[in-house]
């Protein structure tokens, strides 16, 4: 008689990170919009460096809620 081999659980791989990146991500956008901010008002700094860095907290902000979204409709699984 064979042995009855269980059923493999899908890998959990490290991009996968859930809900656990929400915050994380969220603390990113508030950093990367105040300093952004602060370097466009700053009158010494270059403020093609500030809407870069807005653009970065735009990105990342877009991404949060795209995170958010795909957890709420349980496309993503944490």
């Amino acid at each position: 008689m064979a042995p009855q081999s269980s059923p493999e659980e899908p890998e959990e791989t490290p991009g996968r990170l859930g809900f656990f990146a929400v915050p994380v991500e969220l603390l990113g956008v508030v950093a990367a919009t105040s300093a952004g901010v602060l370097t466009v008002m700053a009158p010494d700094q270059s403020t093609v460096l500030g809407i870069i860095i807005l653009v970065i907290g735009a990105a990342l902000l877009i991404d949060v809620s795209r995170r958010i979204w795909r957890l709420a409709t349980g496309r993503e699984h944490y």
